[in-house]
């Protein structure tokens, strides 16, 4: 549709993203396509070897076999592209995306080497940003959202007393809806129910390990997504340089960070709503 006078353009959903990240959208079609094309040929040819050519046979369903594992994996890899971009929204606005191209990383023969570092790296920030995720609260918070809580019960389960002069009737009721018995119970015994509940945490604190307030996780998260984004960006730059090269049997990991792929630095508000995995 033609865009009238007052009608903001709307950007097609590919042609916004950085241009790296569009050309390794079309490297990964274009694998998949020449995994299906030798998939093709393959099965035909597989088709015209006559019973007693058994030794063809044989080696022509081992390359069949090969070929079917790199469409796999290429199909995969794409898929995982496709899928991080639709949860982003990059492919969603109707104004330029704000993925970023991350600088380019220079990488020579003499930083091969490091691919099994970076990997190794990667898997423990992972397993780190795991443990900061799951690290308990501090108890002082514990006990001020408590308090909260309790207060907010108590408010919740207080009845109104209606008194009808005409007839000279008292009544005591929550209306329409009435509350659950902890929202009465908090009402009635508010100071003993928070003391029980404070103590209980207090507890539960002692047998924990060491506690982060929520800033102070946002704050870790956030340095070792950085840290992450580094170094997959790296390890990409590493995996490519060895490709171009004719290096048998290289490829990218299959959970490696499809931002890091694409060649884009993730906004925050998107590190921050993925799942470690």
């Amino acid at each position: 549709m033609l865009a009238t006078a007052g009608t903001p353009k709307v950007v097609t959903r590919e042609s916004a993203l950085p241009k790296c990240a569009q050309k390794r959208l079309a490297q990964l079609r274009n694998l998949v396509d020449d995994y299906e094309a030798v998939r093709t040929n393959l099965q035909k040819r597989a088709n015209g070897i006559m019973p007693d050519e058994s030794l063809e046979r044989e080696e022509v369903n081992k390359r069949i076999f090969a070929n079917n594992q790199n469409l796999s994996y290429a199909k995969g890899l794409l898929n995982q592209v496709d899928q991080w971009l639709k949860a982003s929204g990059a492919l969603h606005h109707a104004v330029p995306t704000s993925l970023a191209e991350a600088p380019p990383v220079k990488v020579g023969p003499s930083d091969i080497g490091r691919i099994e570092n970076i990997r190794k790296e990667v898997a423990r920030i992972k397993a780190h940003m795991i443990e900061v995720q799951r690290a308990p609260l501090p108890f002082s918070v514990i006990e001020a959202q408590l308090k909260i809580i309790v207060n907010k019960w108590a408010s919740e389960g207080e009845p109104r007393i209606e008194l009808d002069a005409v007839k000279g009737d008292v009544s005591v009721g929550w209306g329409f809806n009435a509350p659950k018995s902890n929202k009465v119970l908090a009402w009635i015994h508010r100071d003993a129910m928070l003391a029980k509940l404070i103590e209980q945490a207090r507890k539960q604190a002692e047998t924990r390990g060491d506690a982060m307030t929520p800033e102070a996780k946002t704050e870790a998260l956030d340095a070792l997504r950085k840290r992450l984004q580094d170094l997959e960006l790296e390890e990409v730059a590493l995996i490519d340089f060895l490709i171009e090269r004719g290096e048998p049997g290289i490829q990218h990991r299959l959970d490696i960070s499809p931002a890091a792929l694409l060649g884009v630095r993730e906004p925050k508000a998107i590190m921050r709503s993925a799942l470690v995995a």
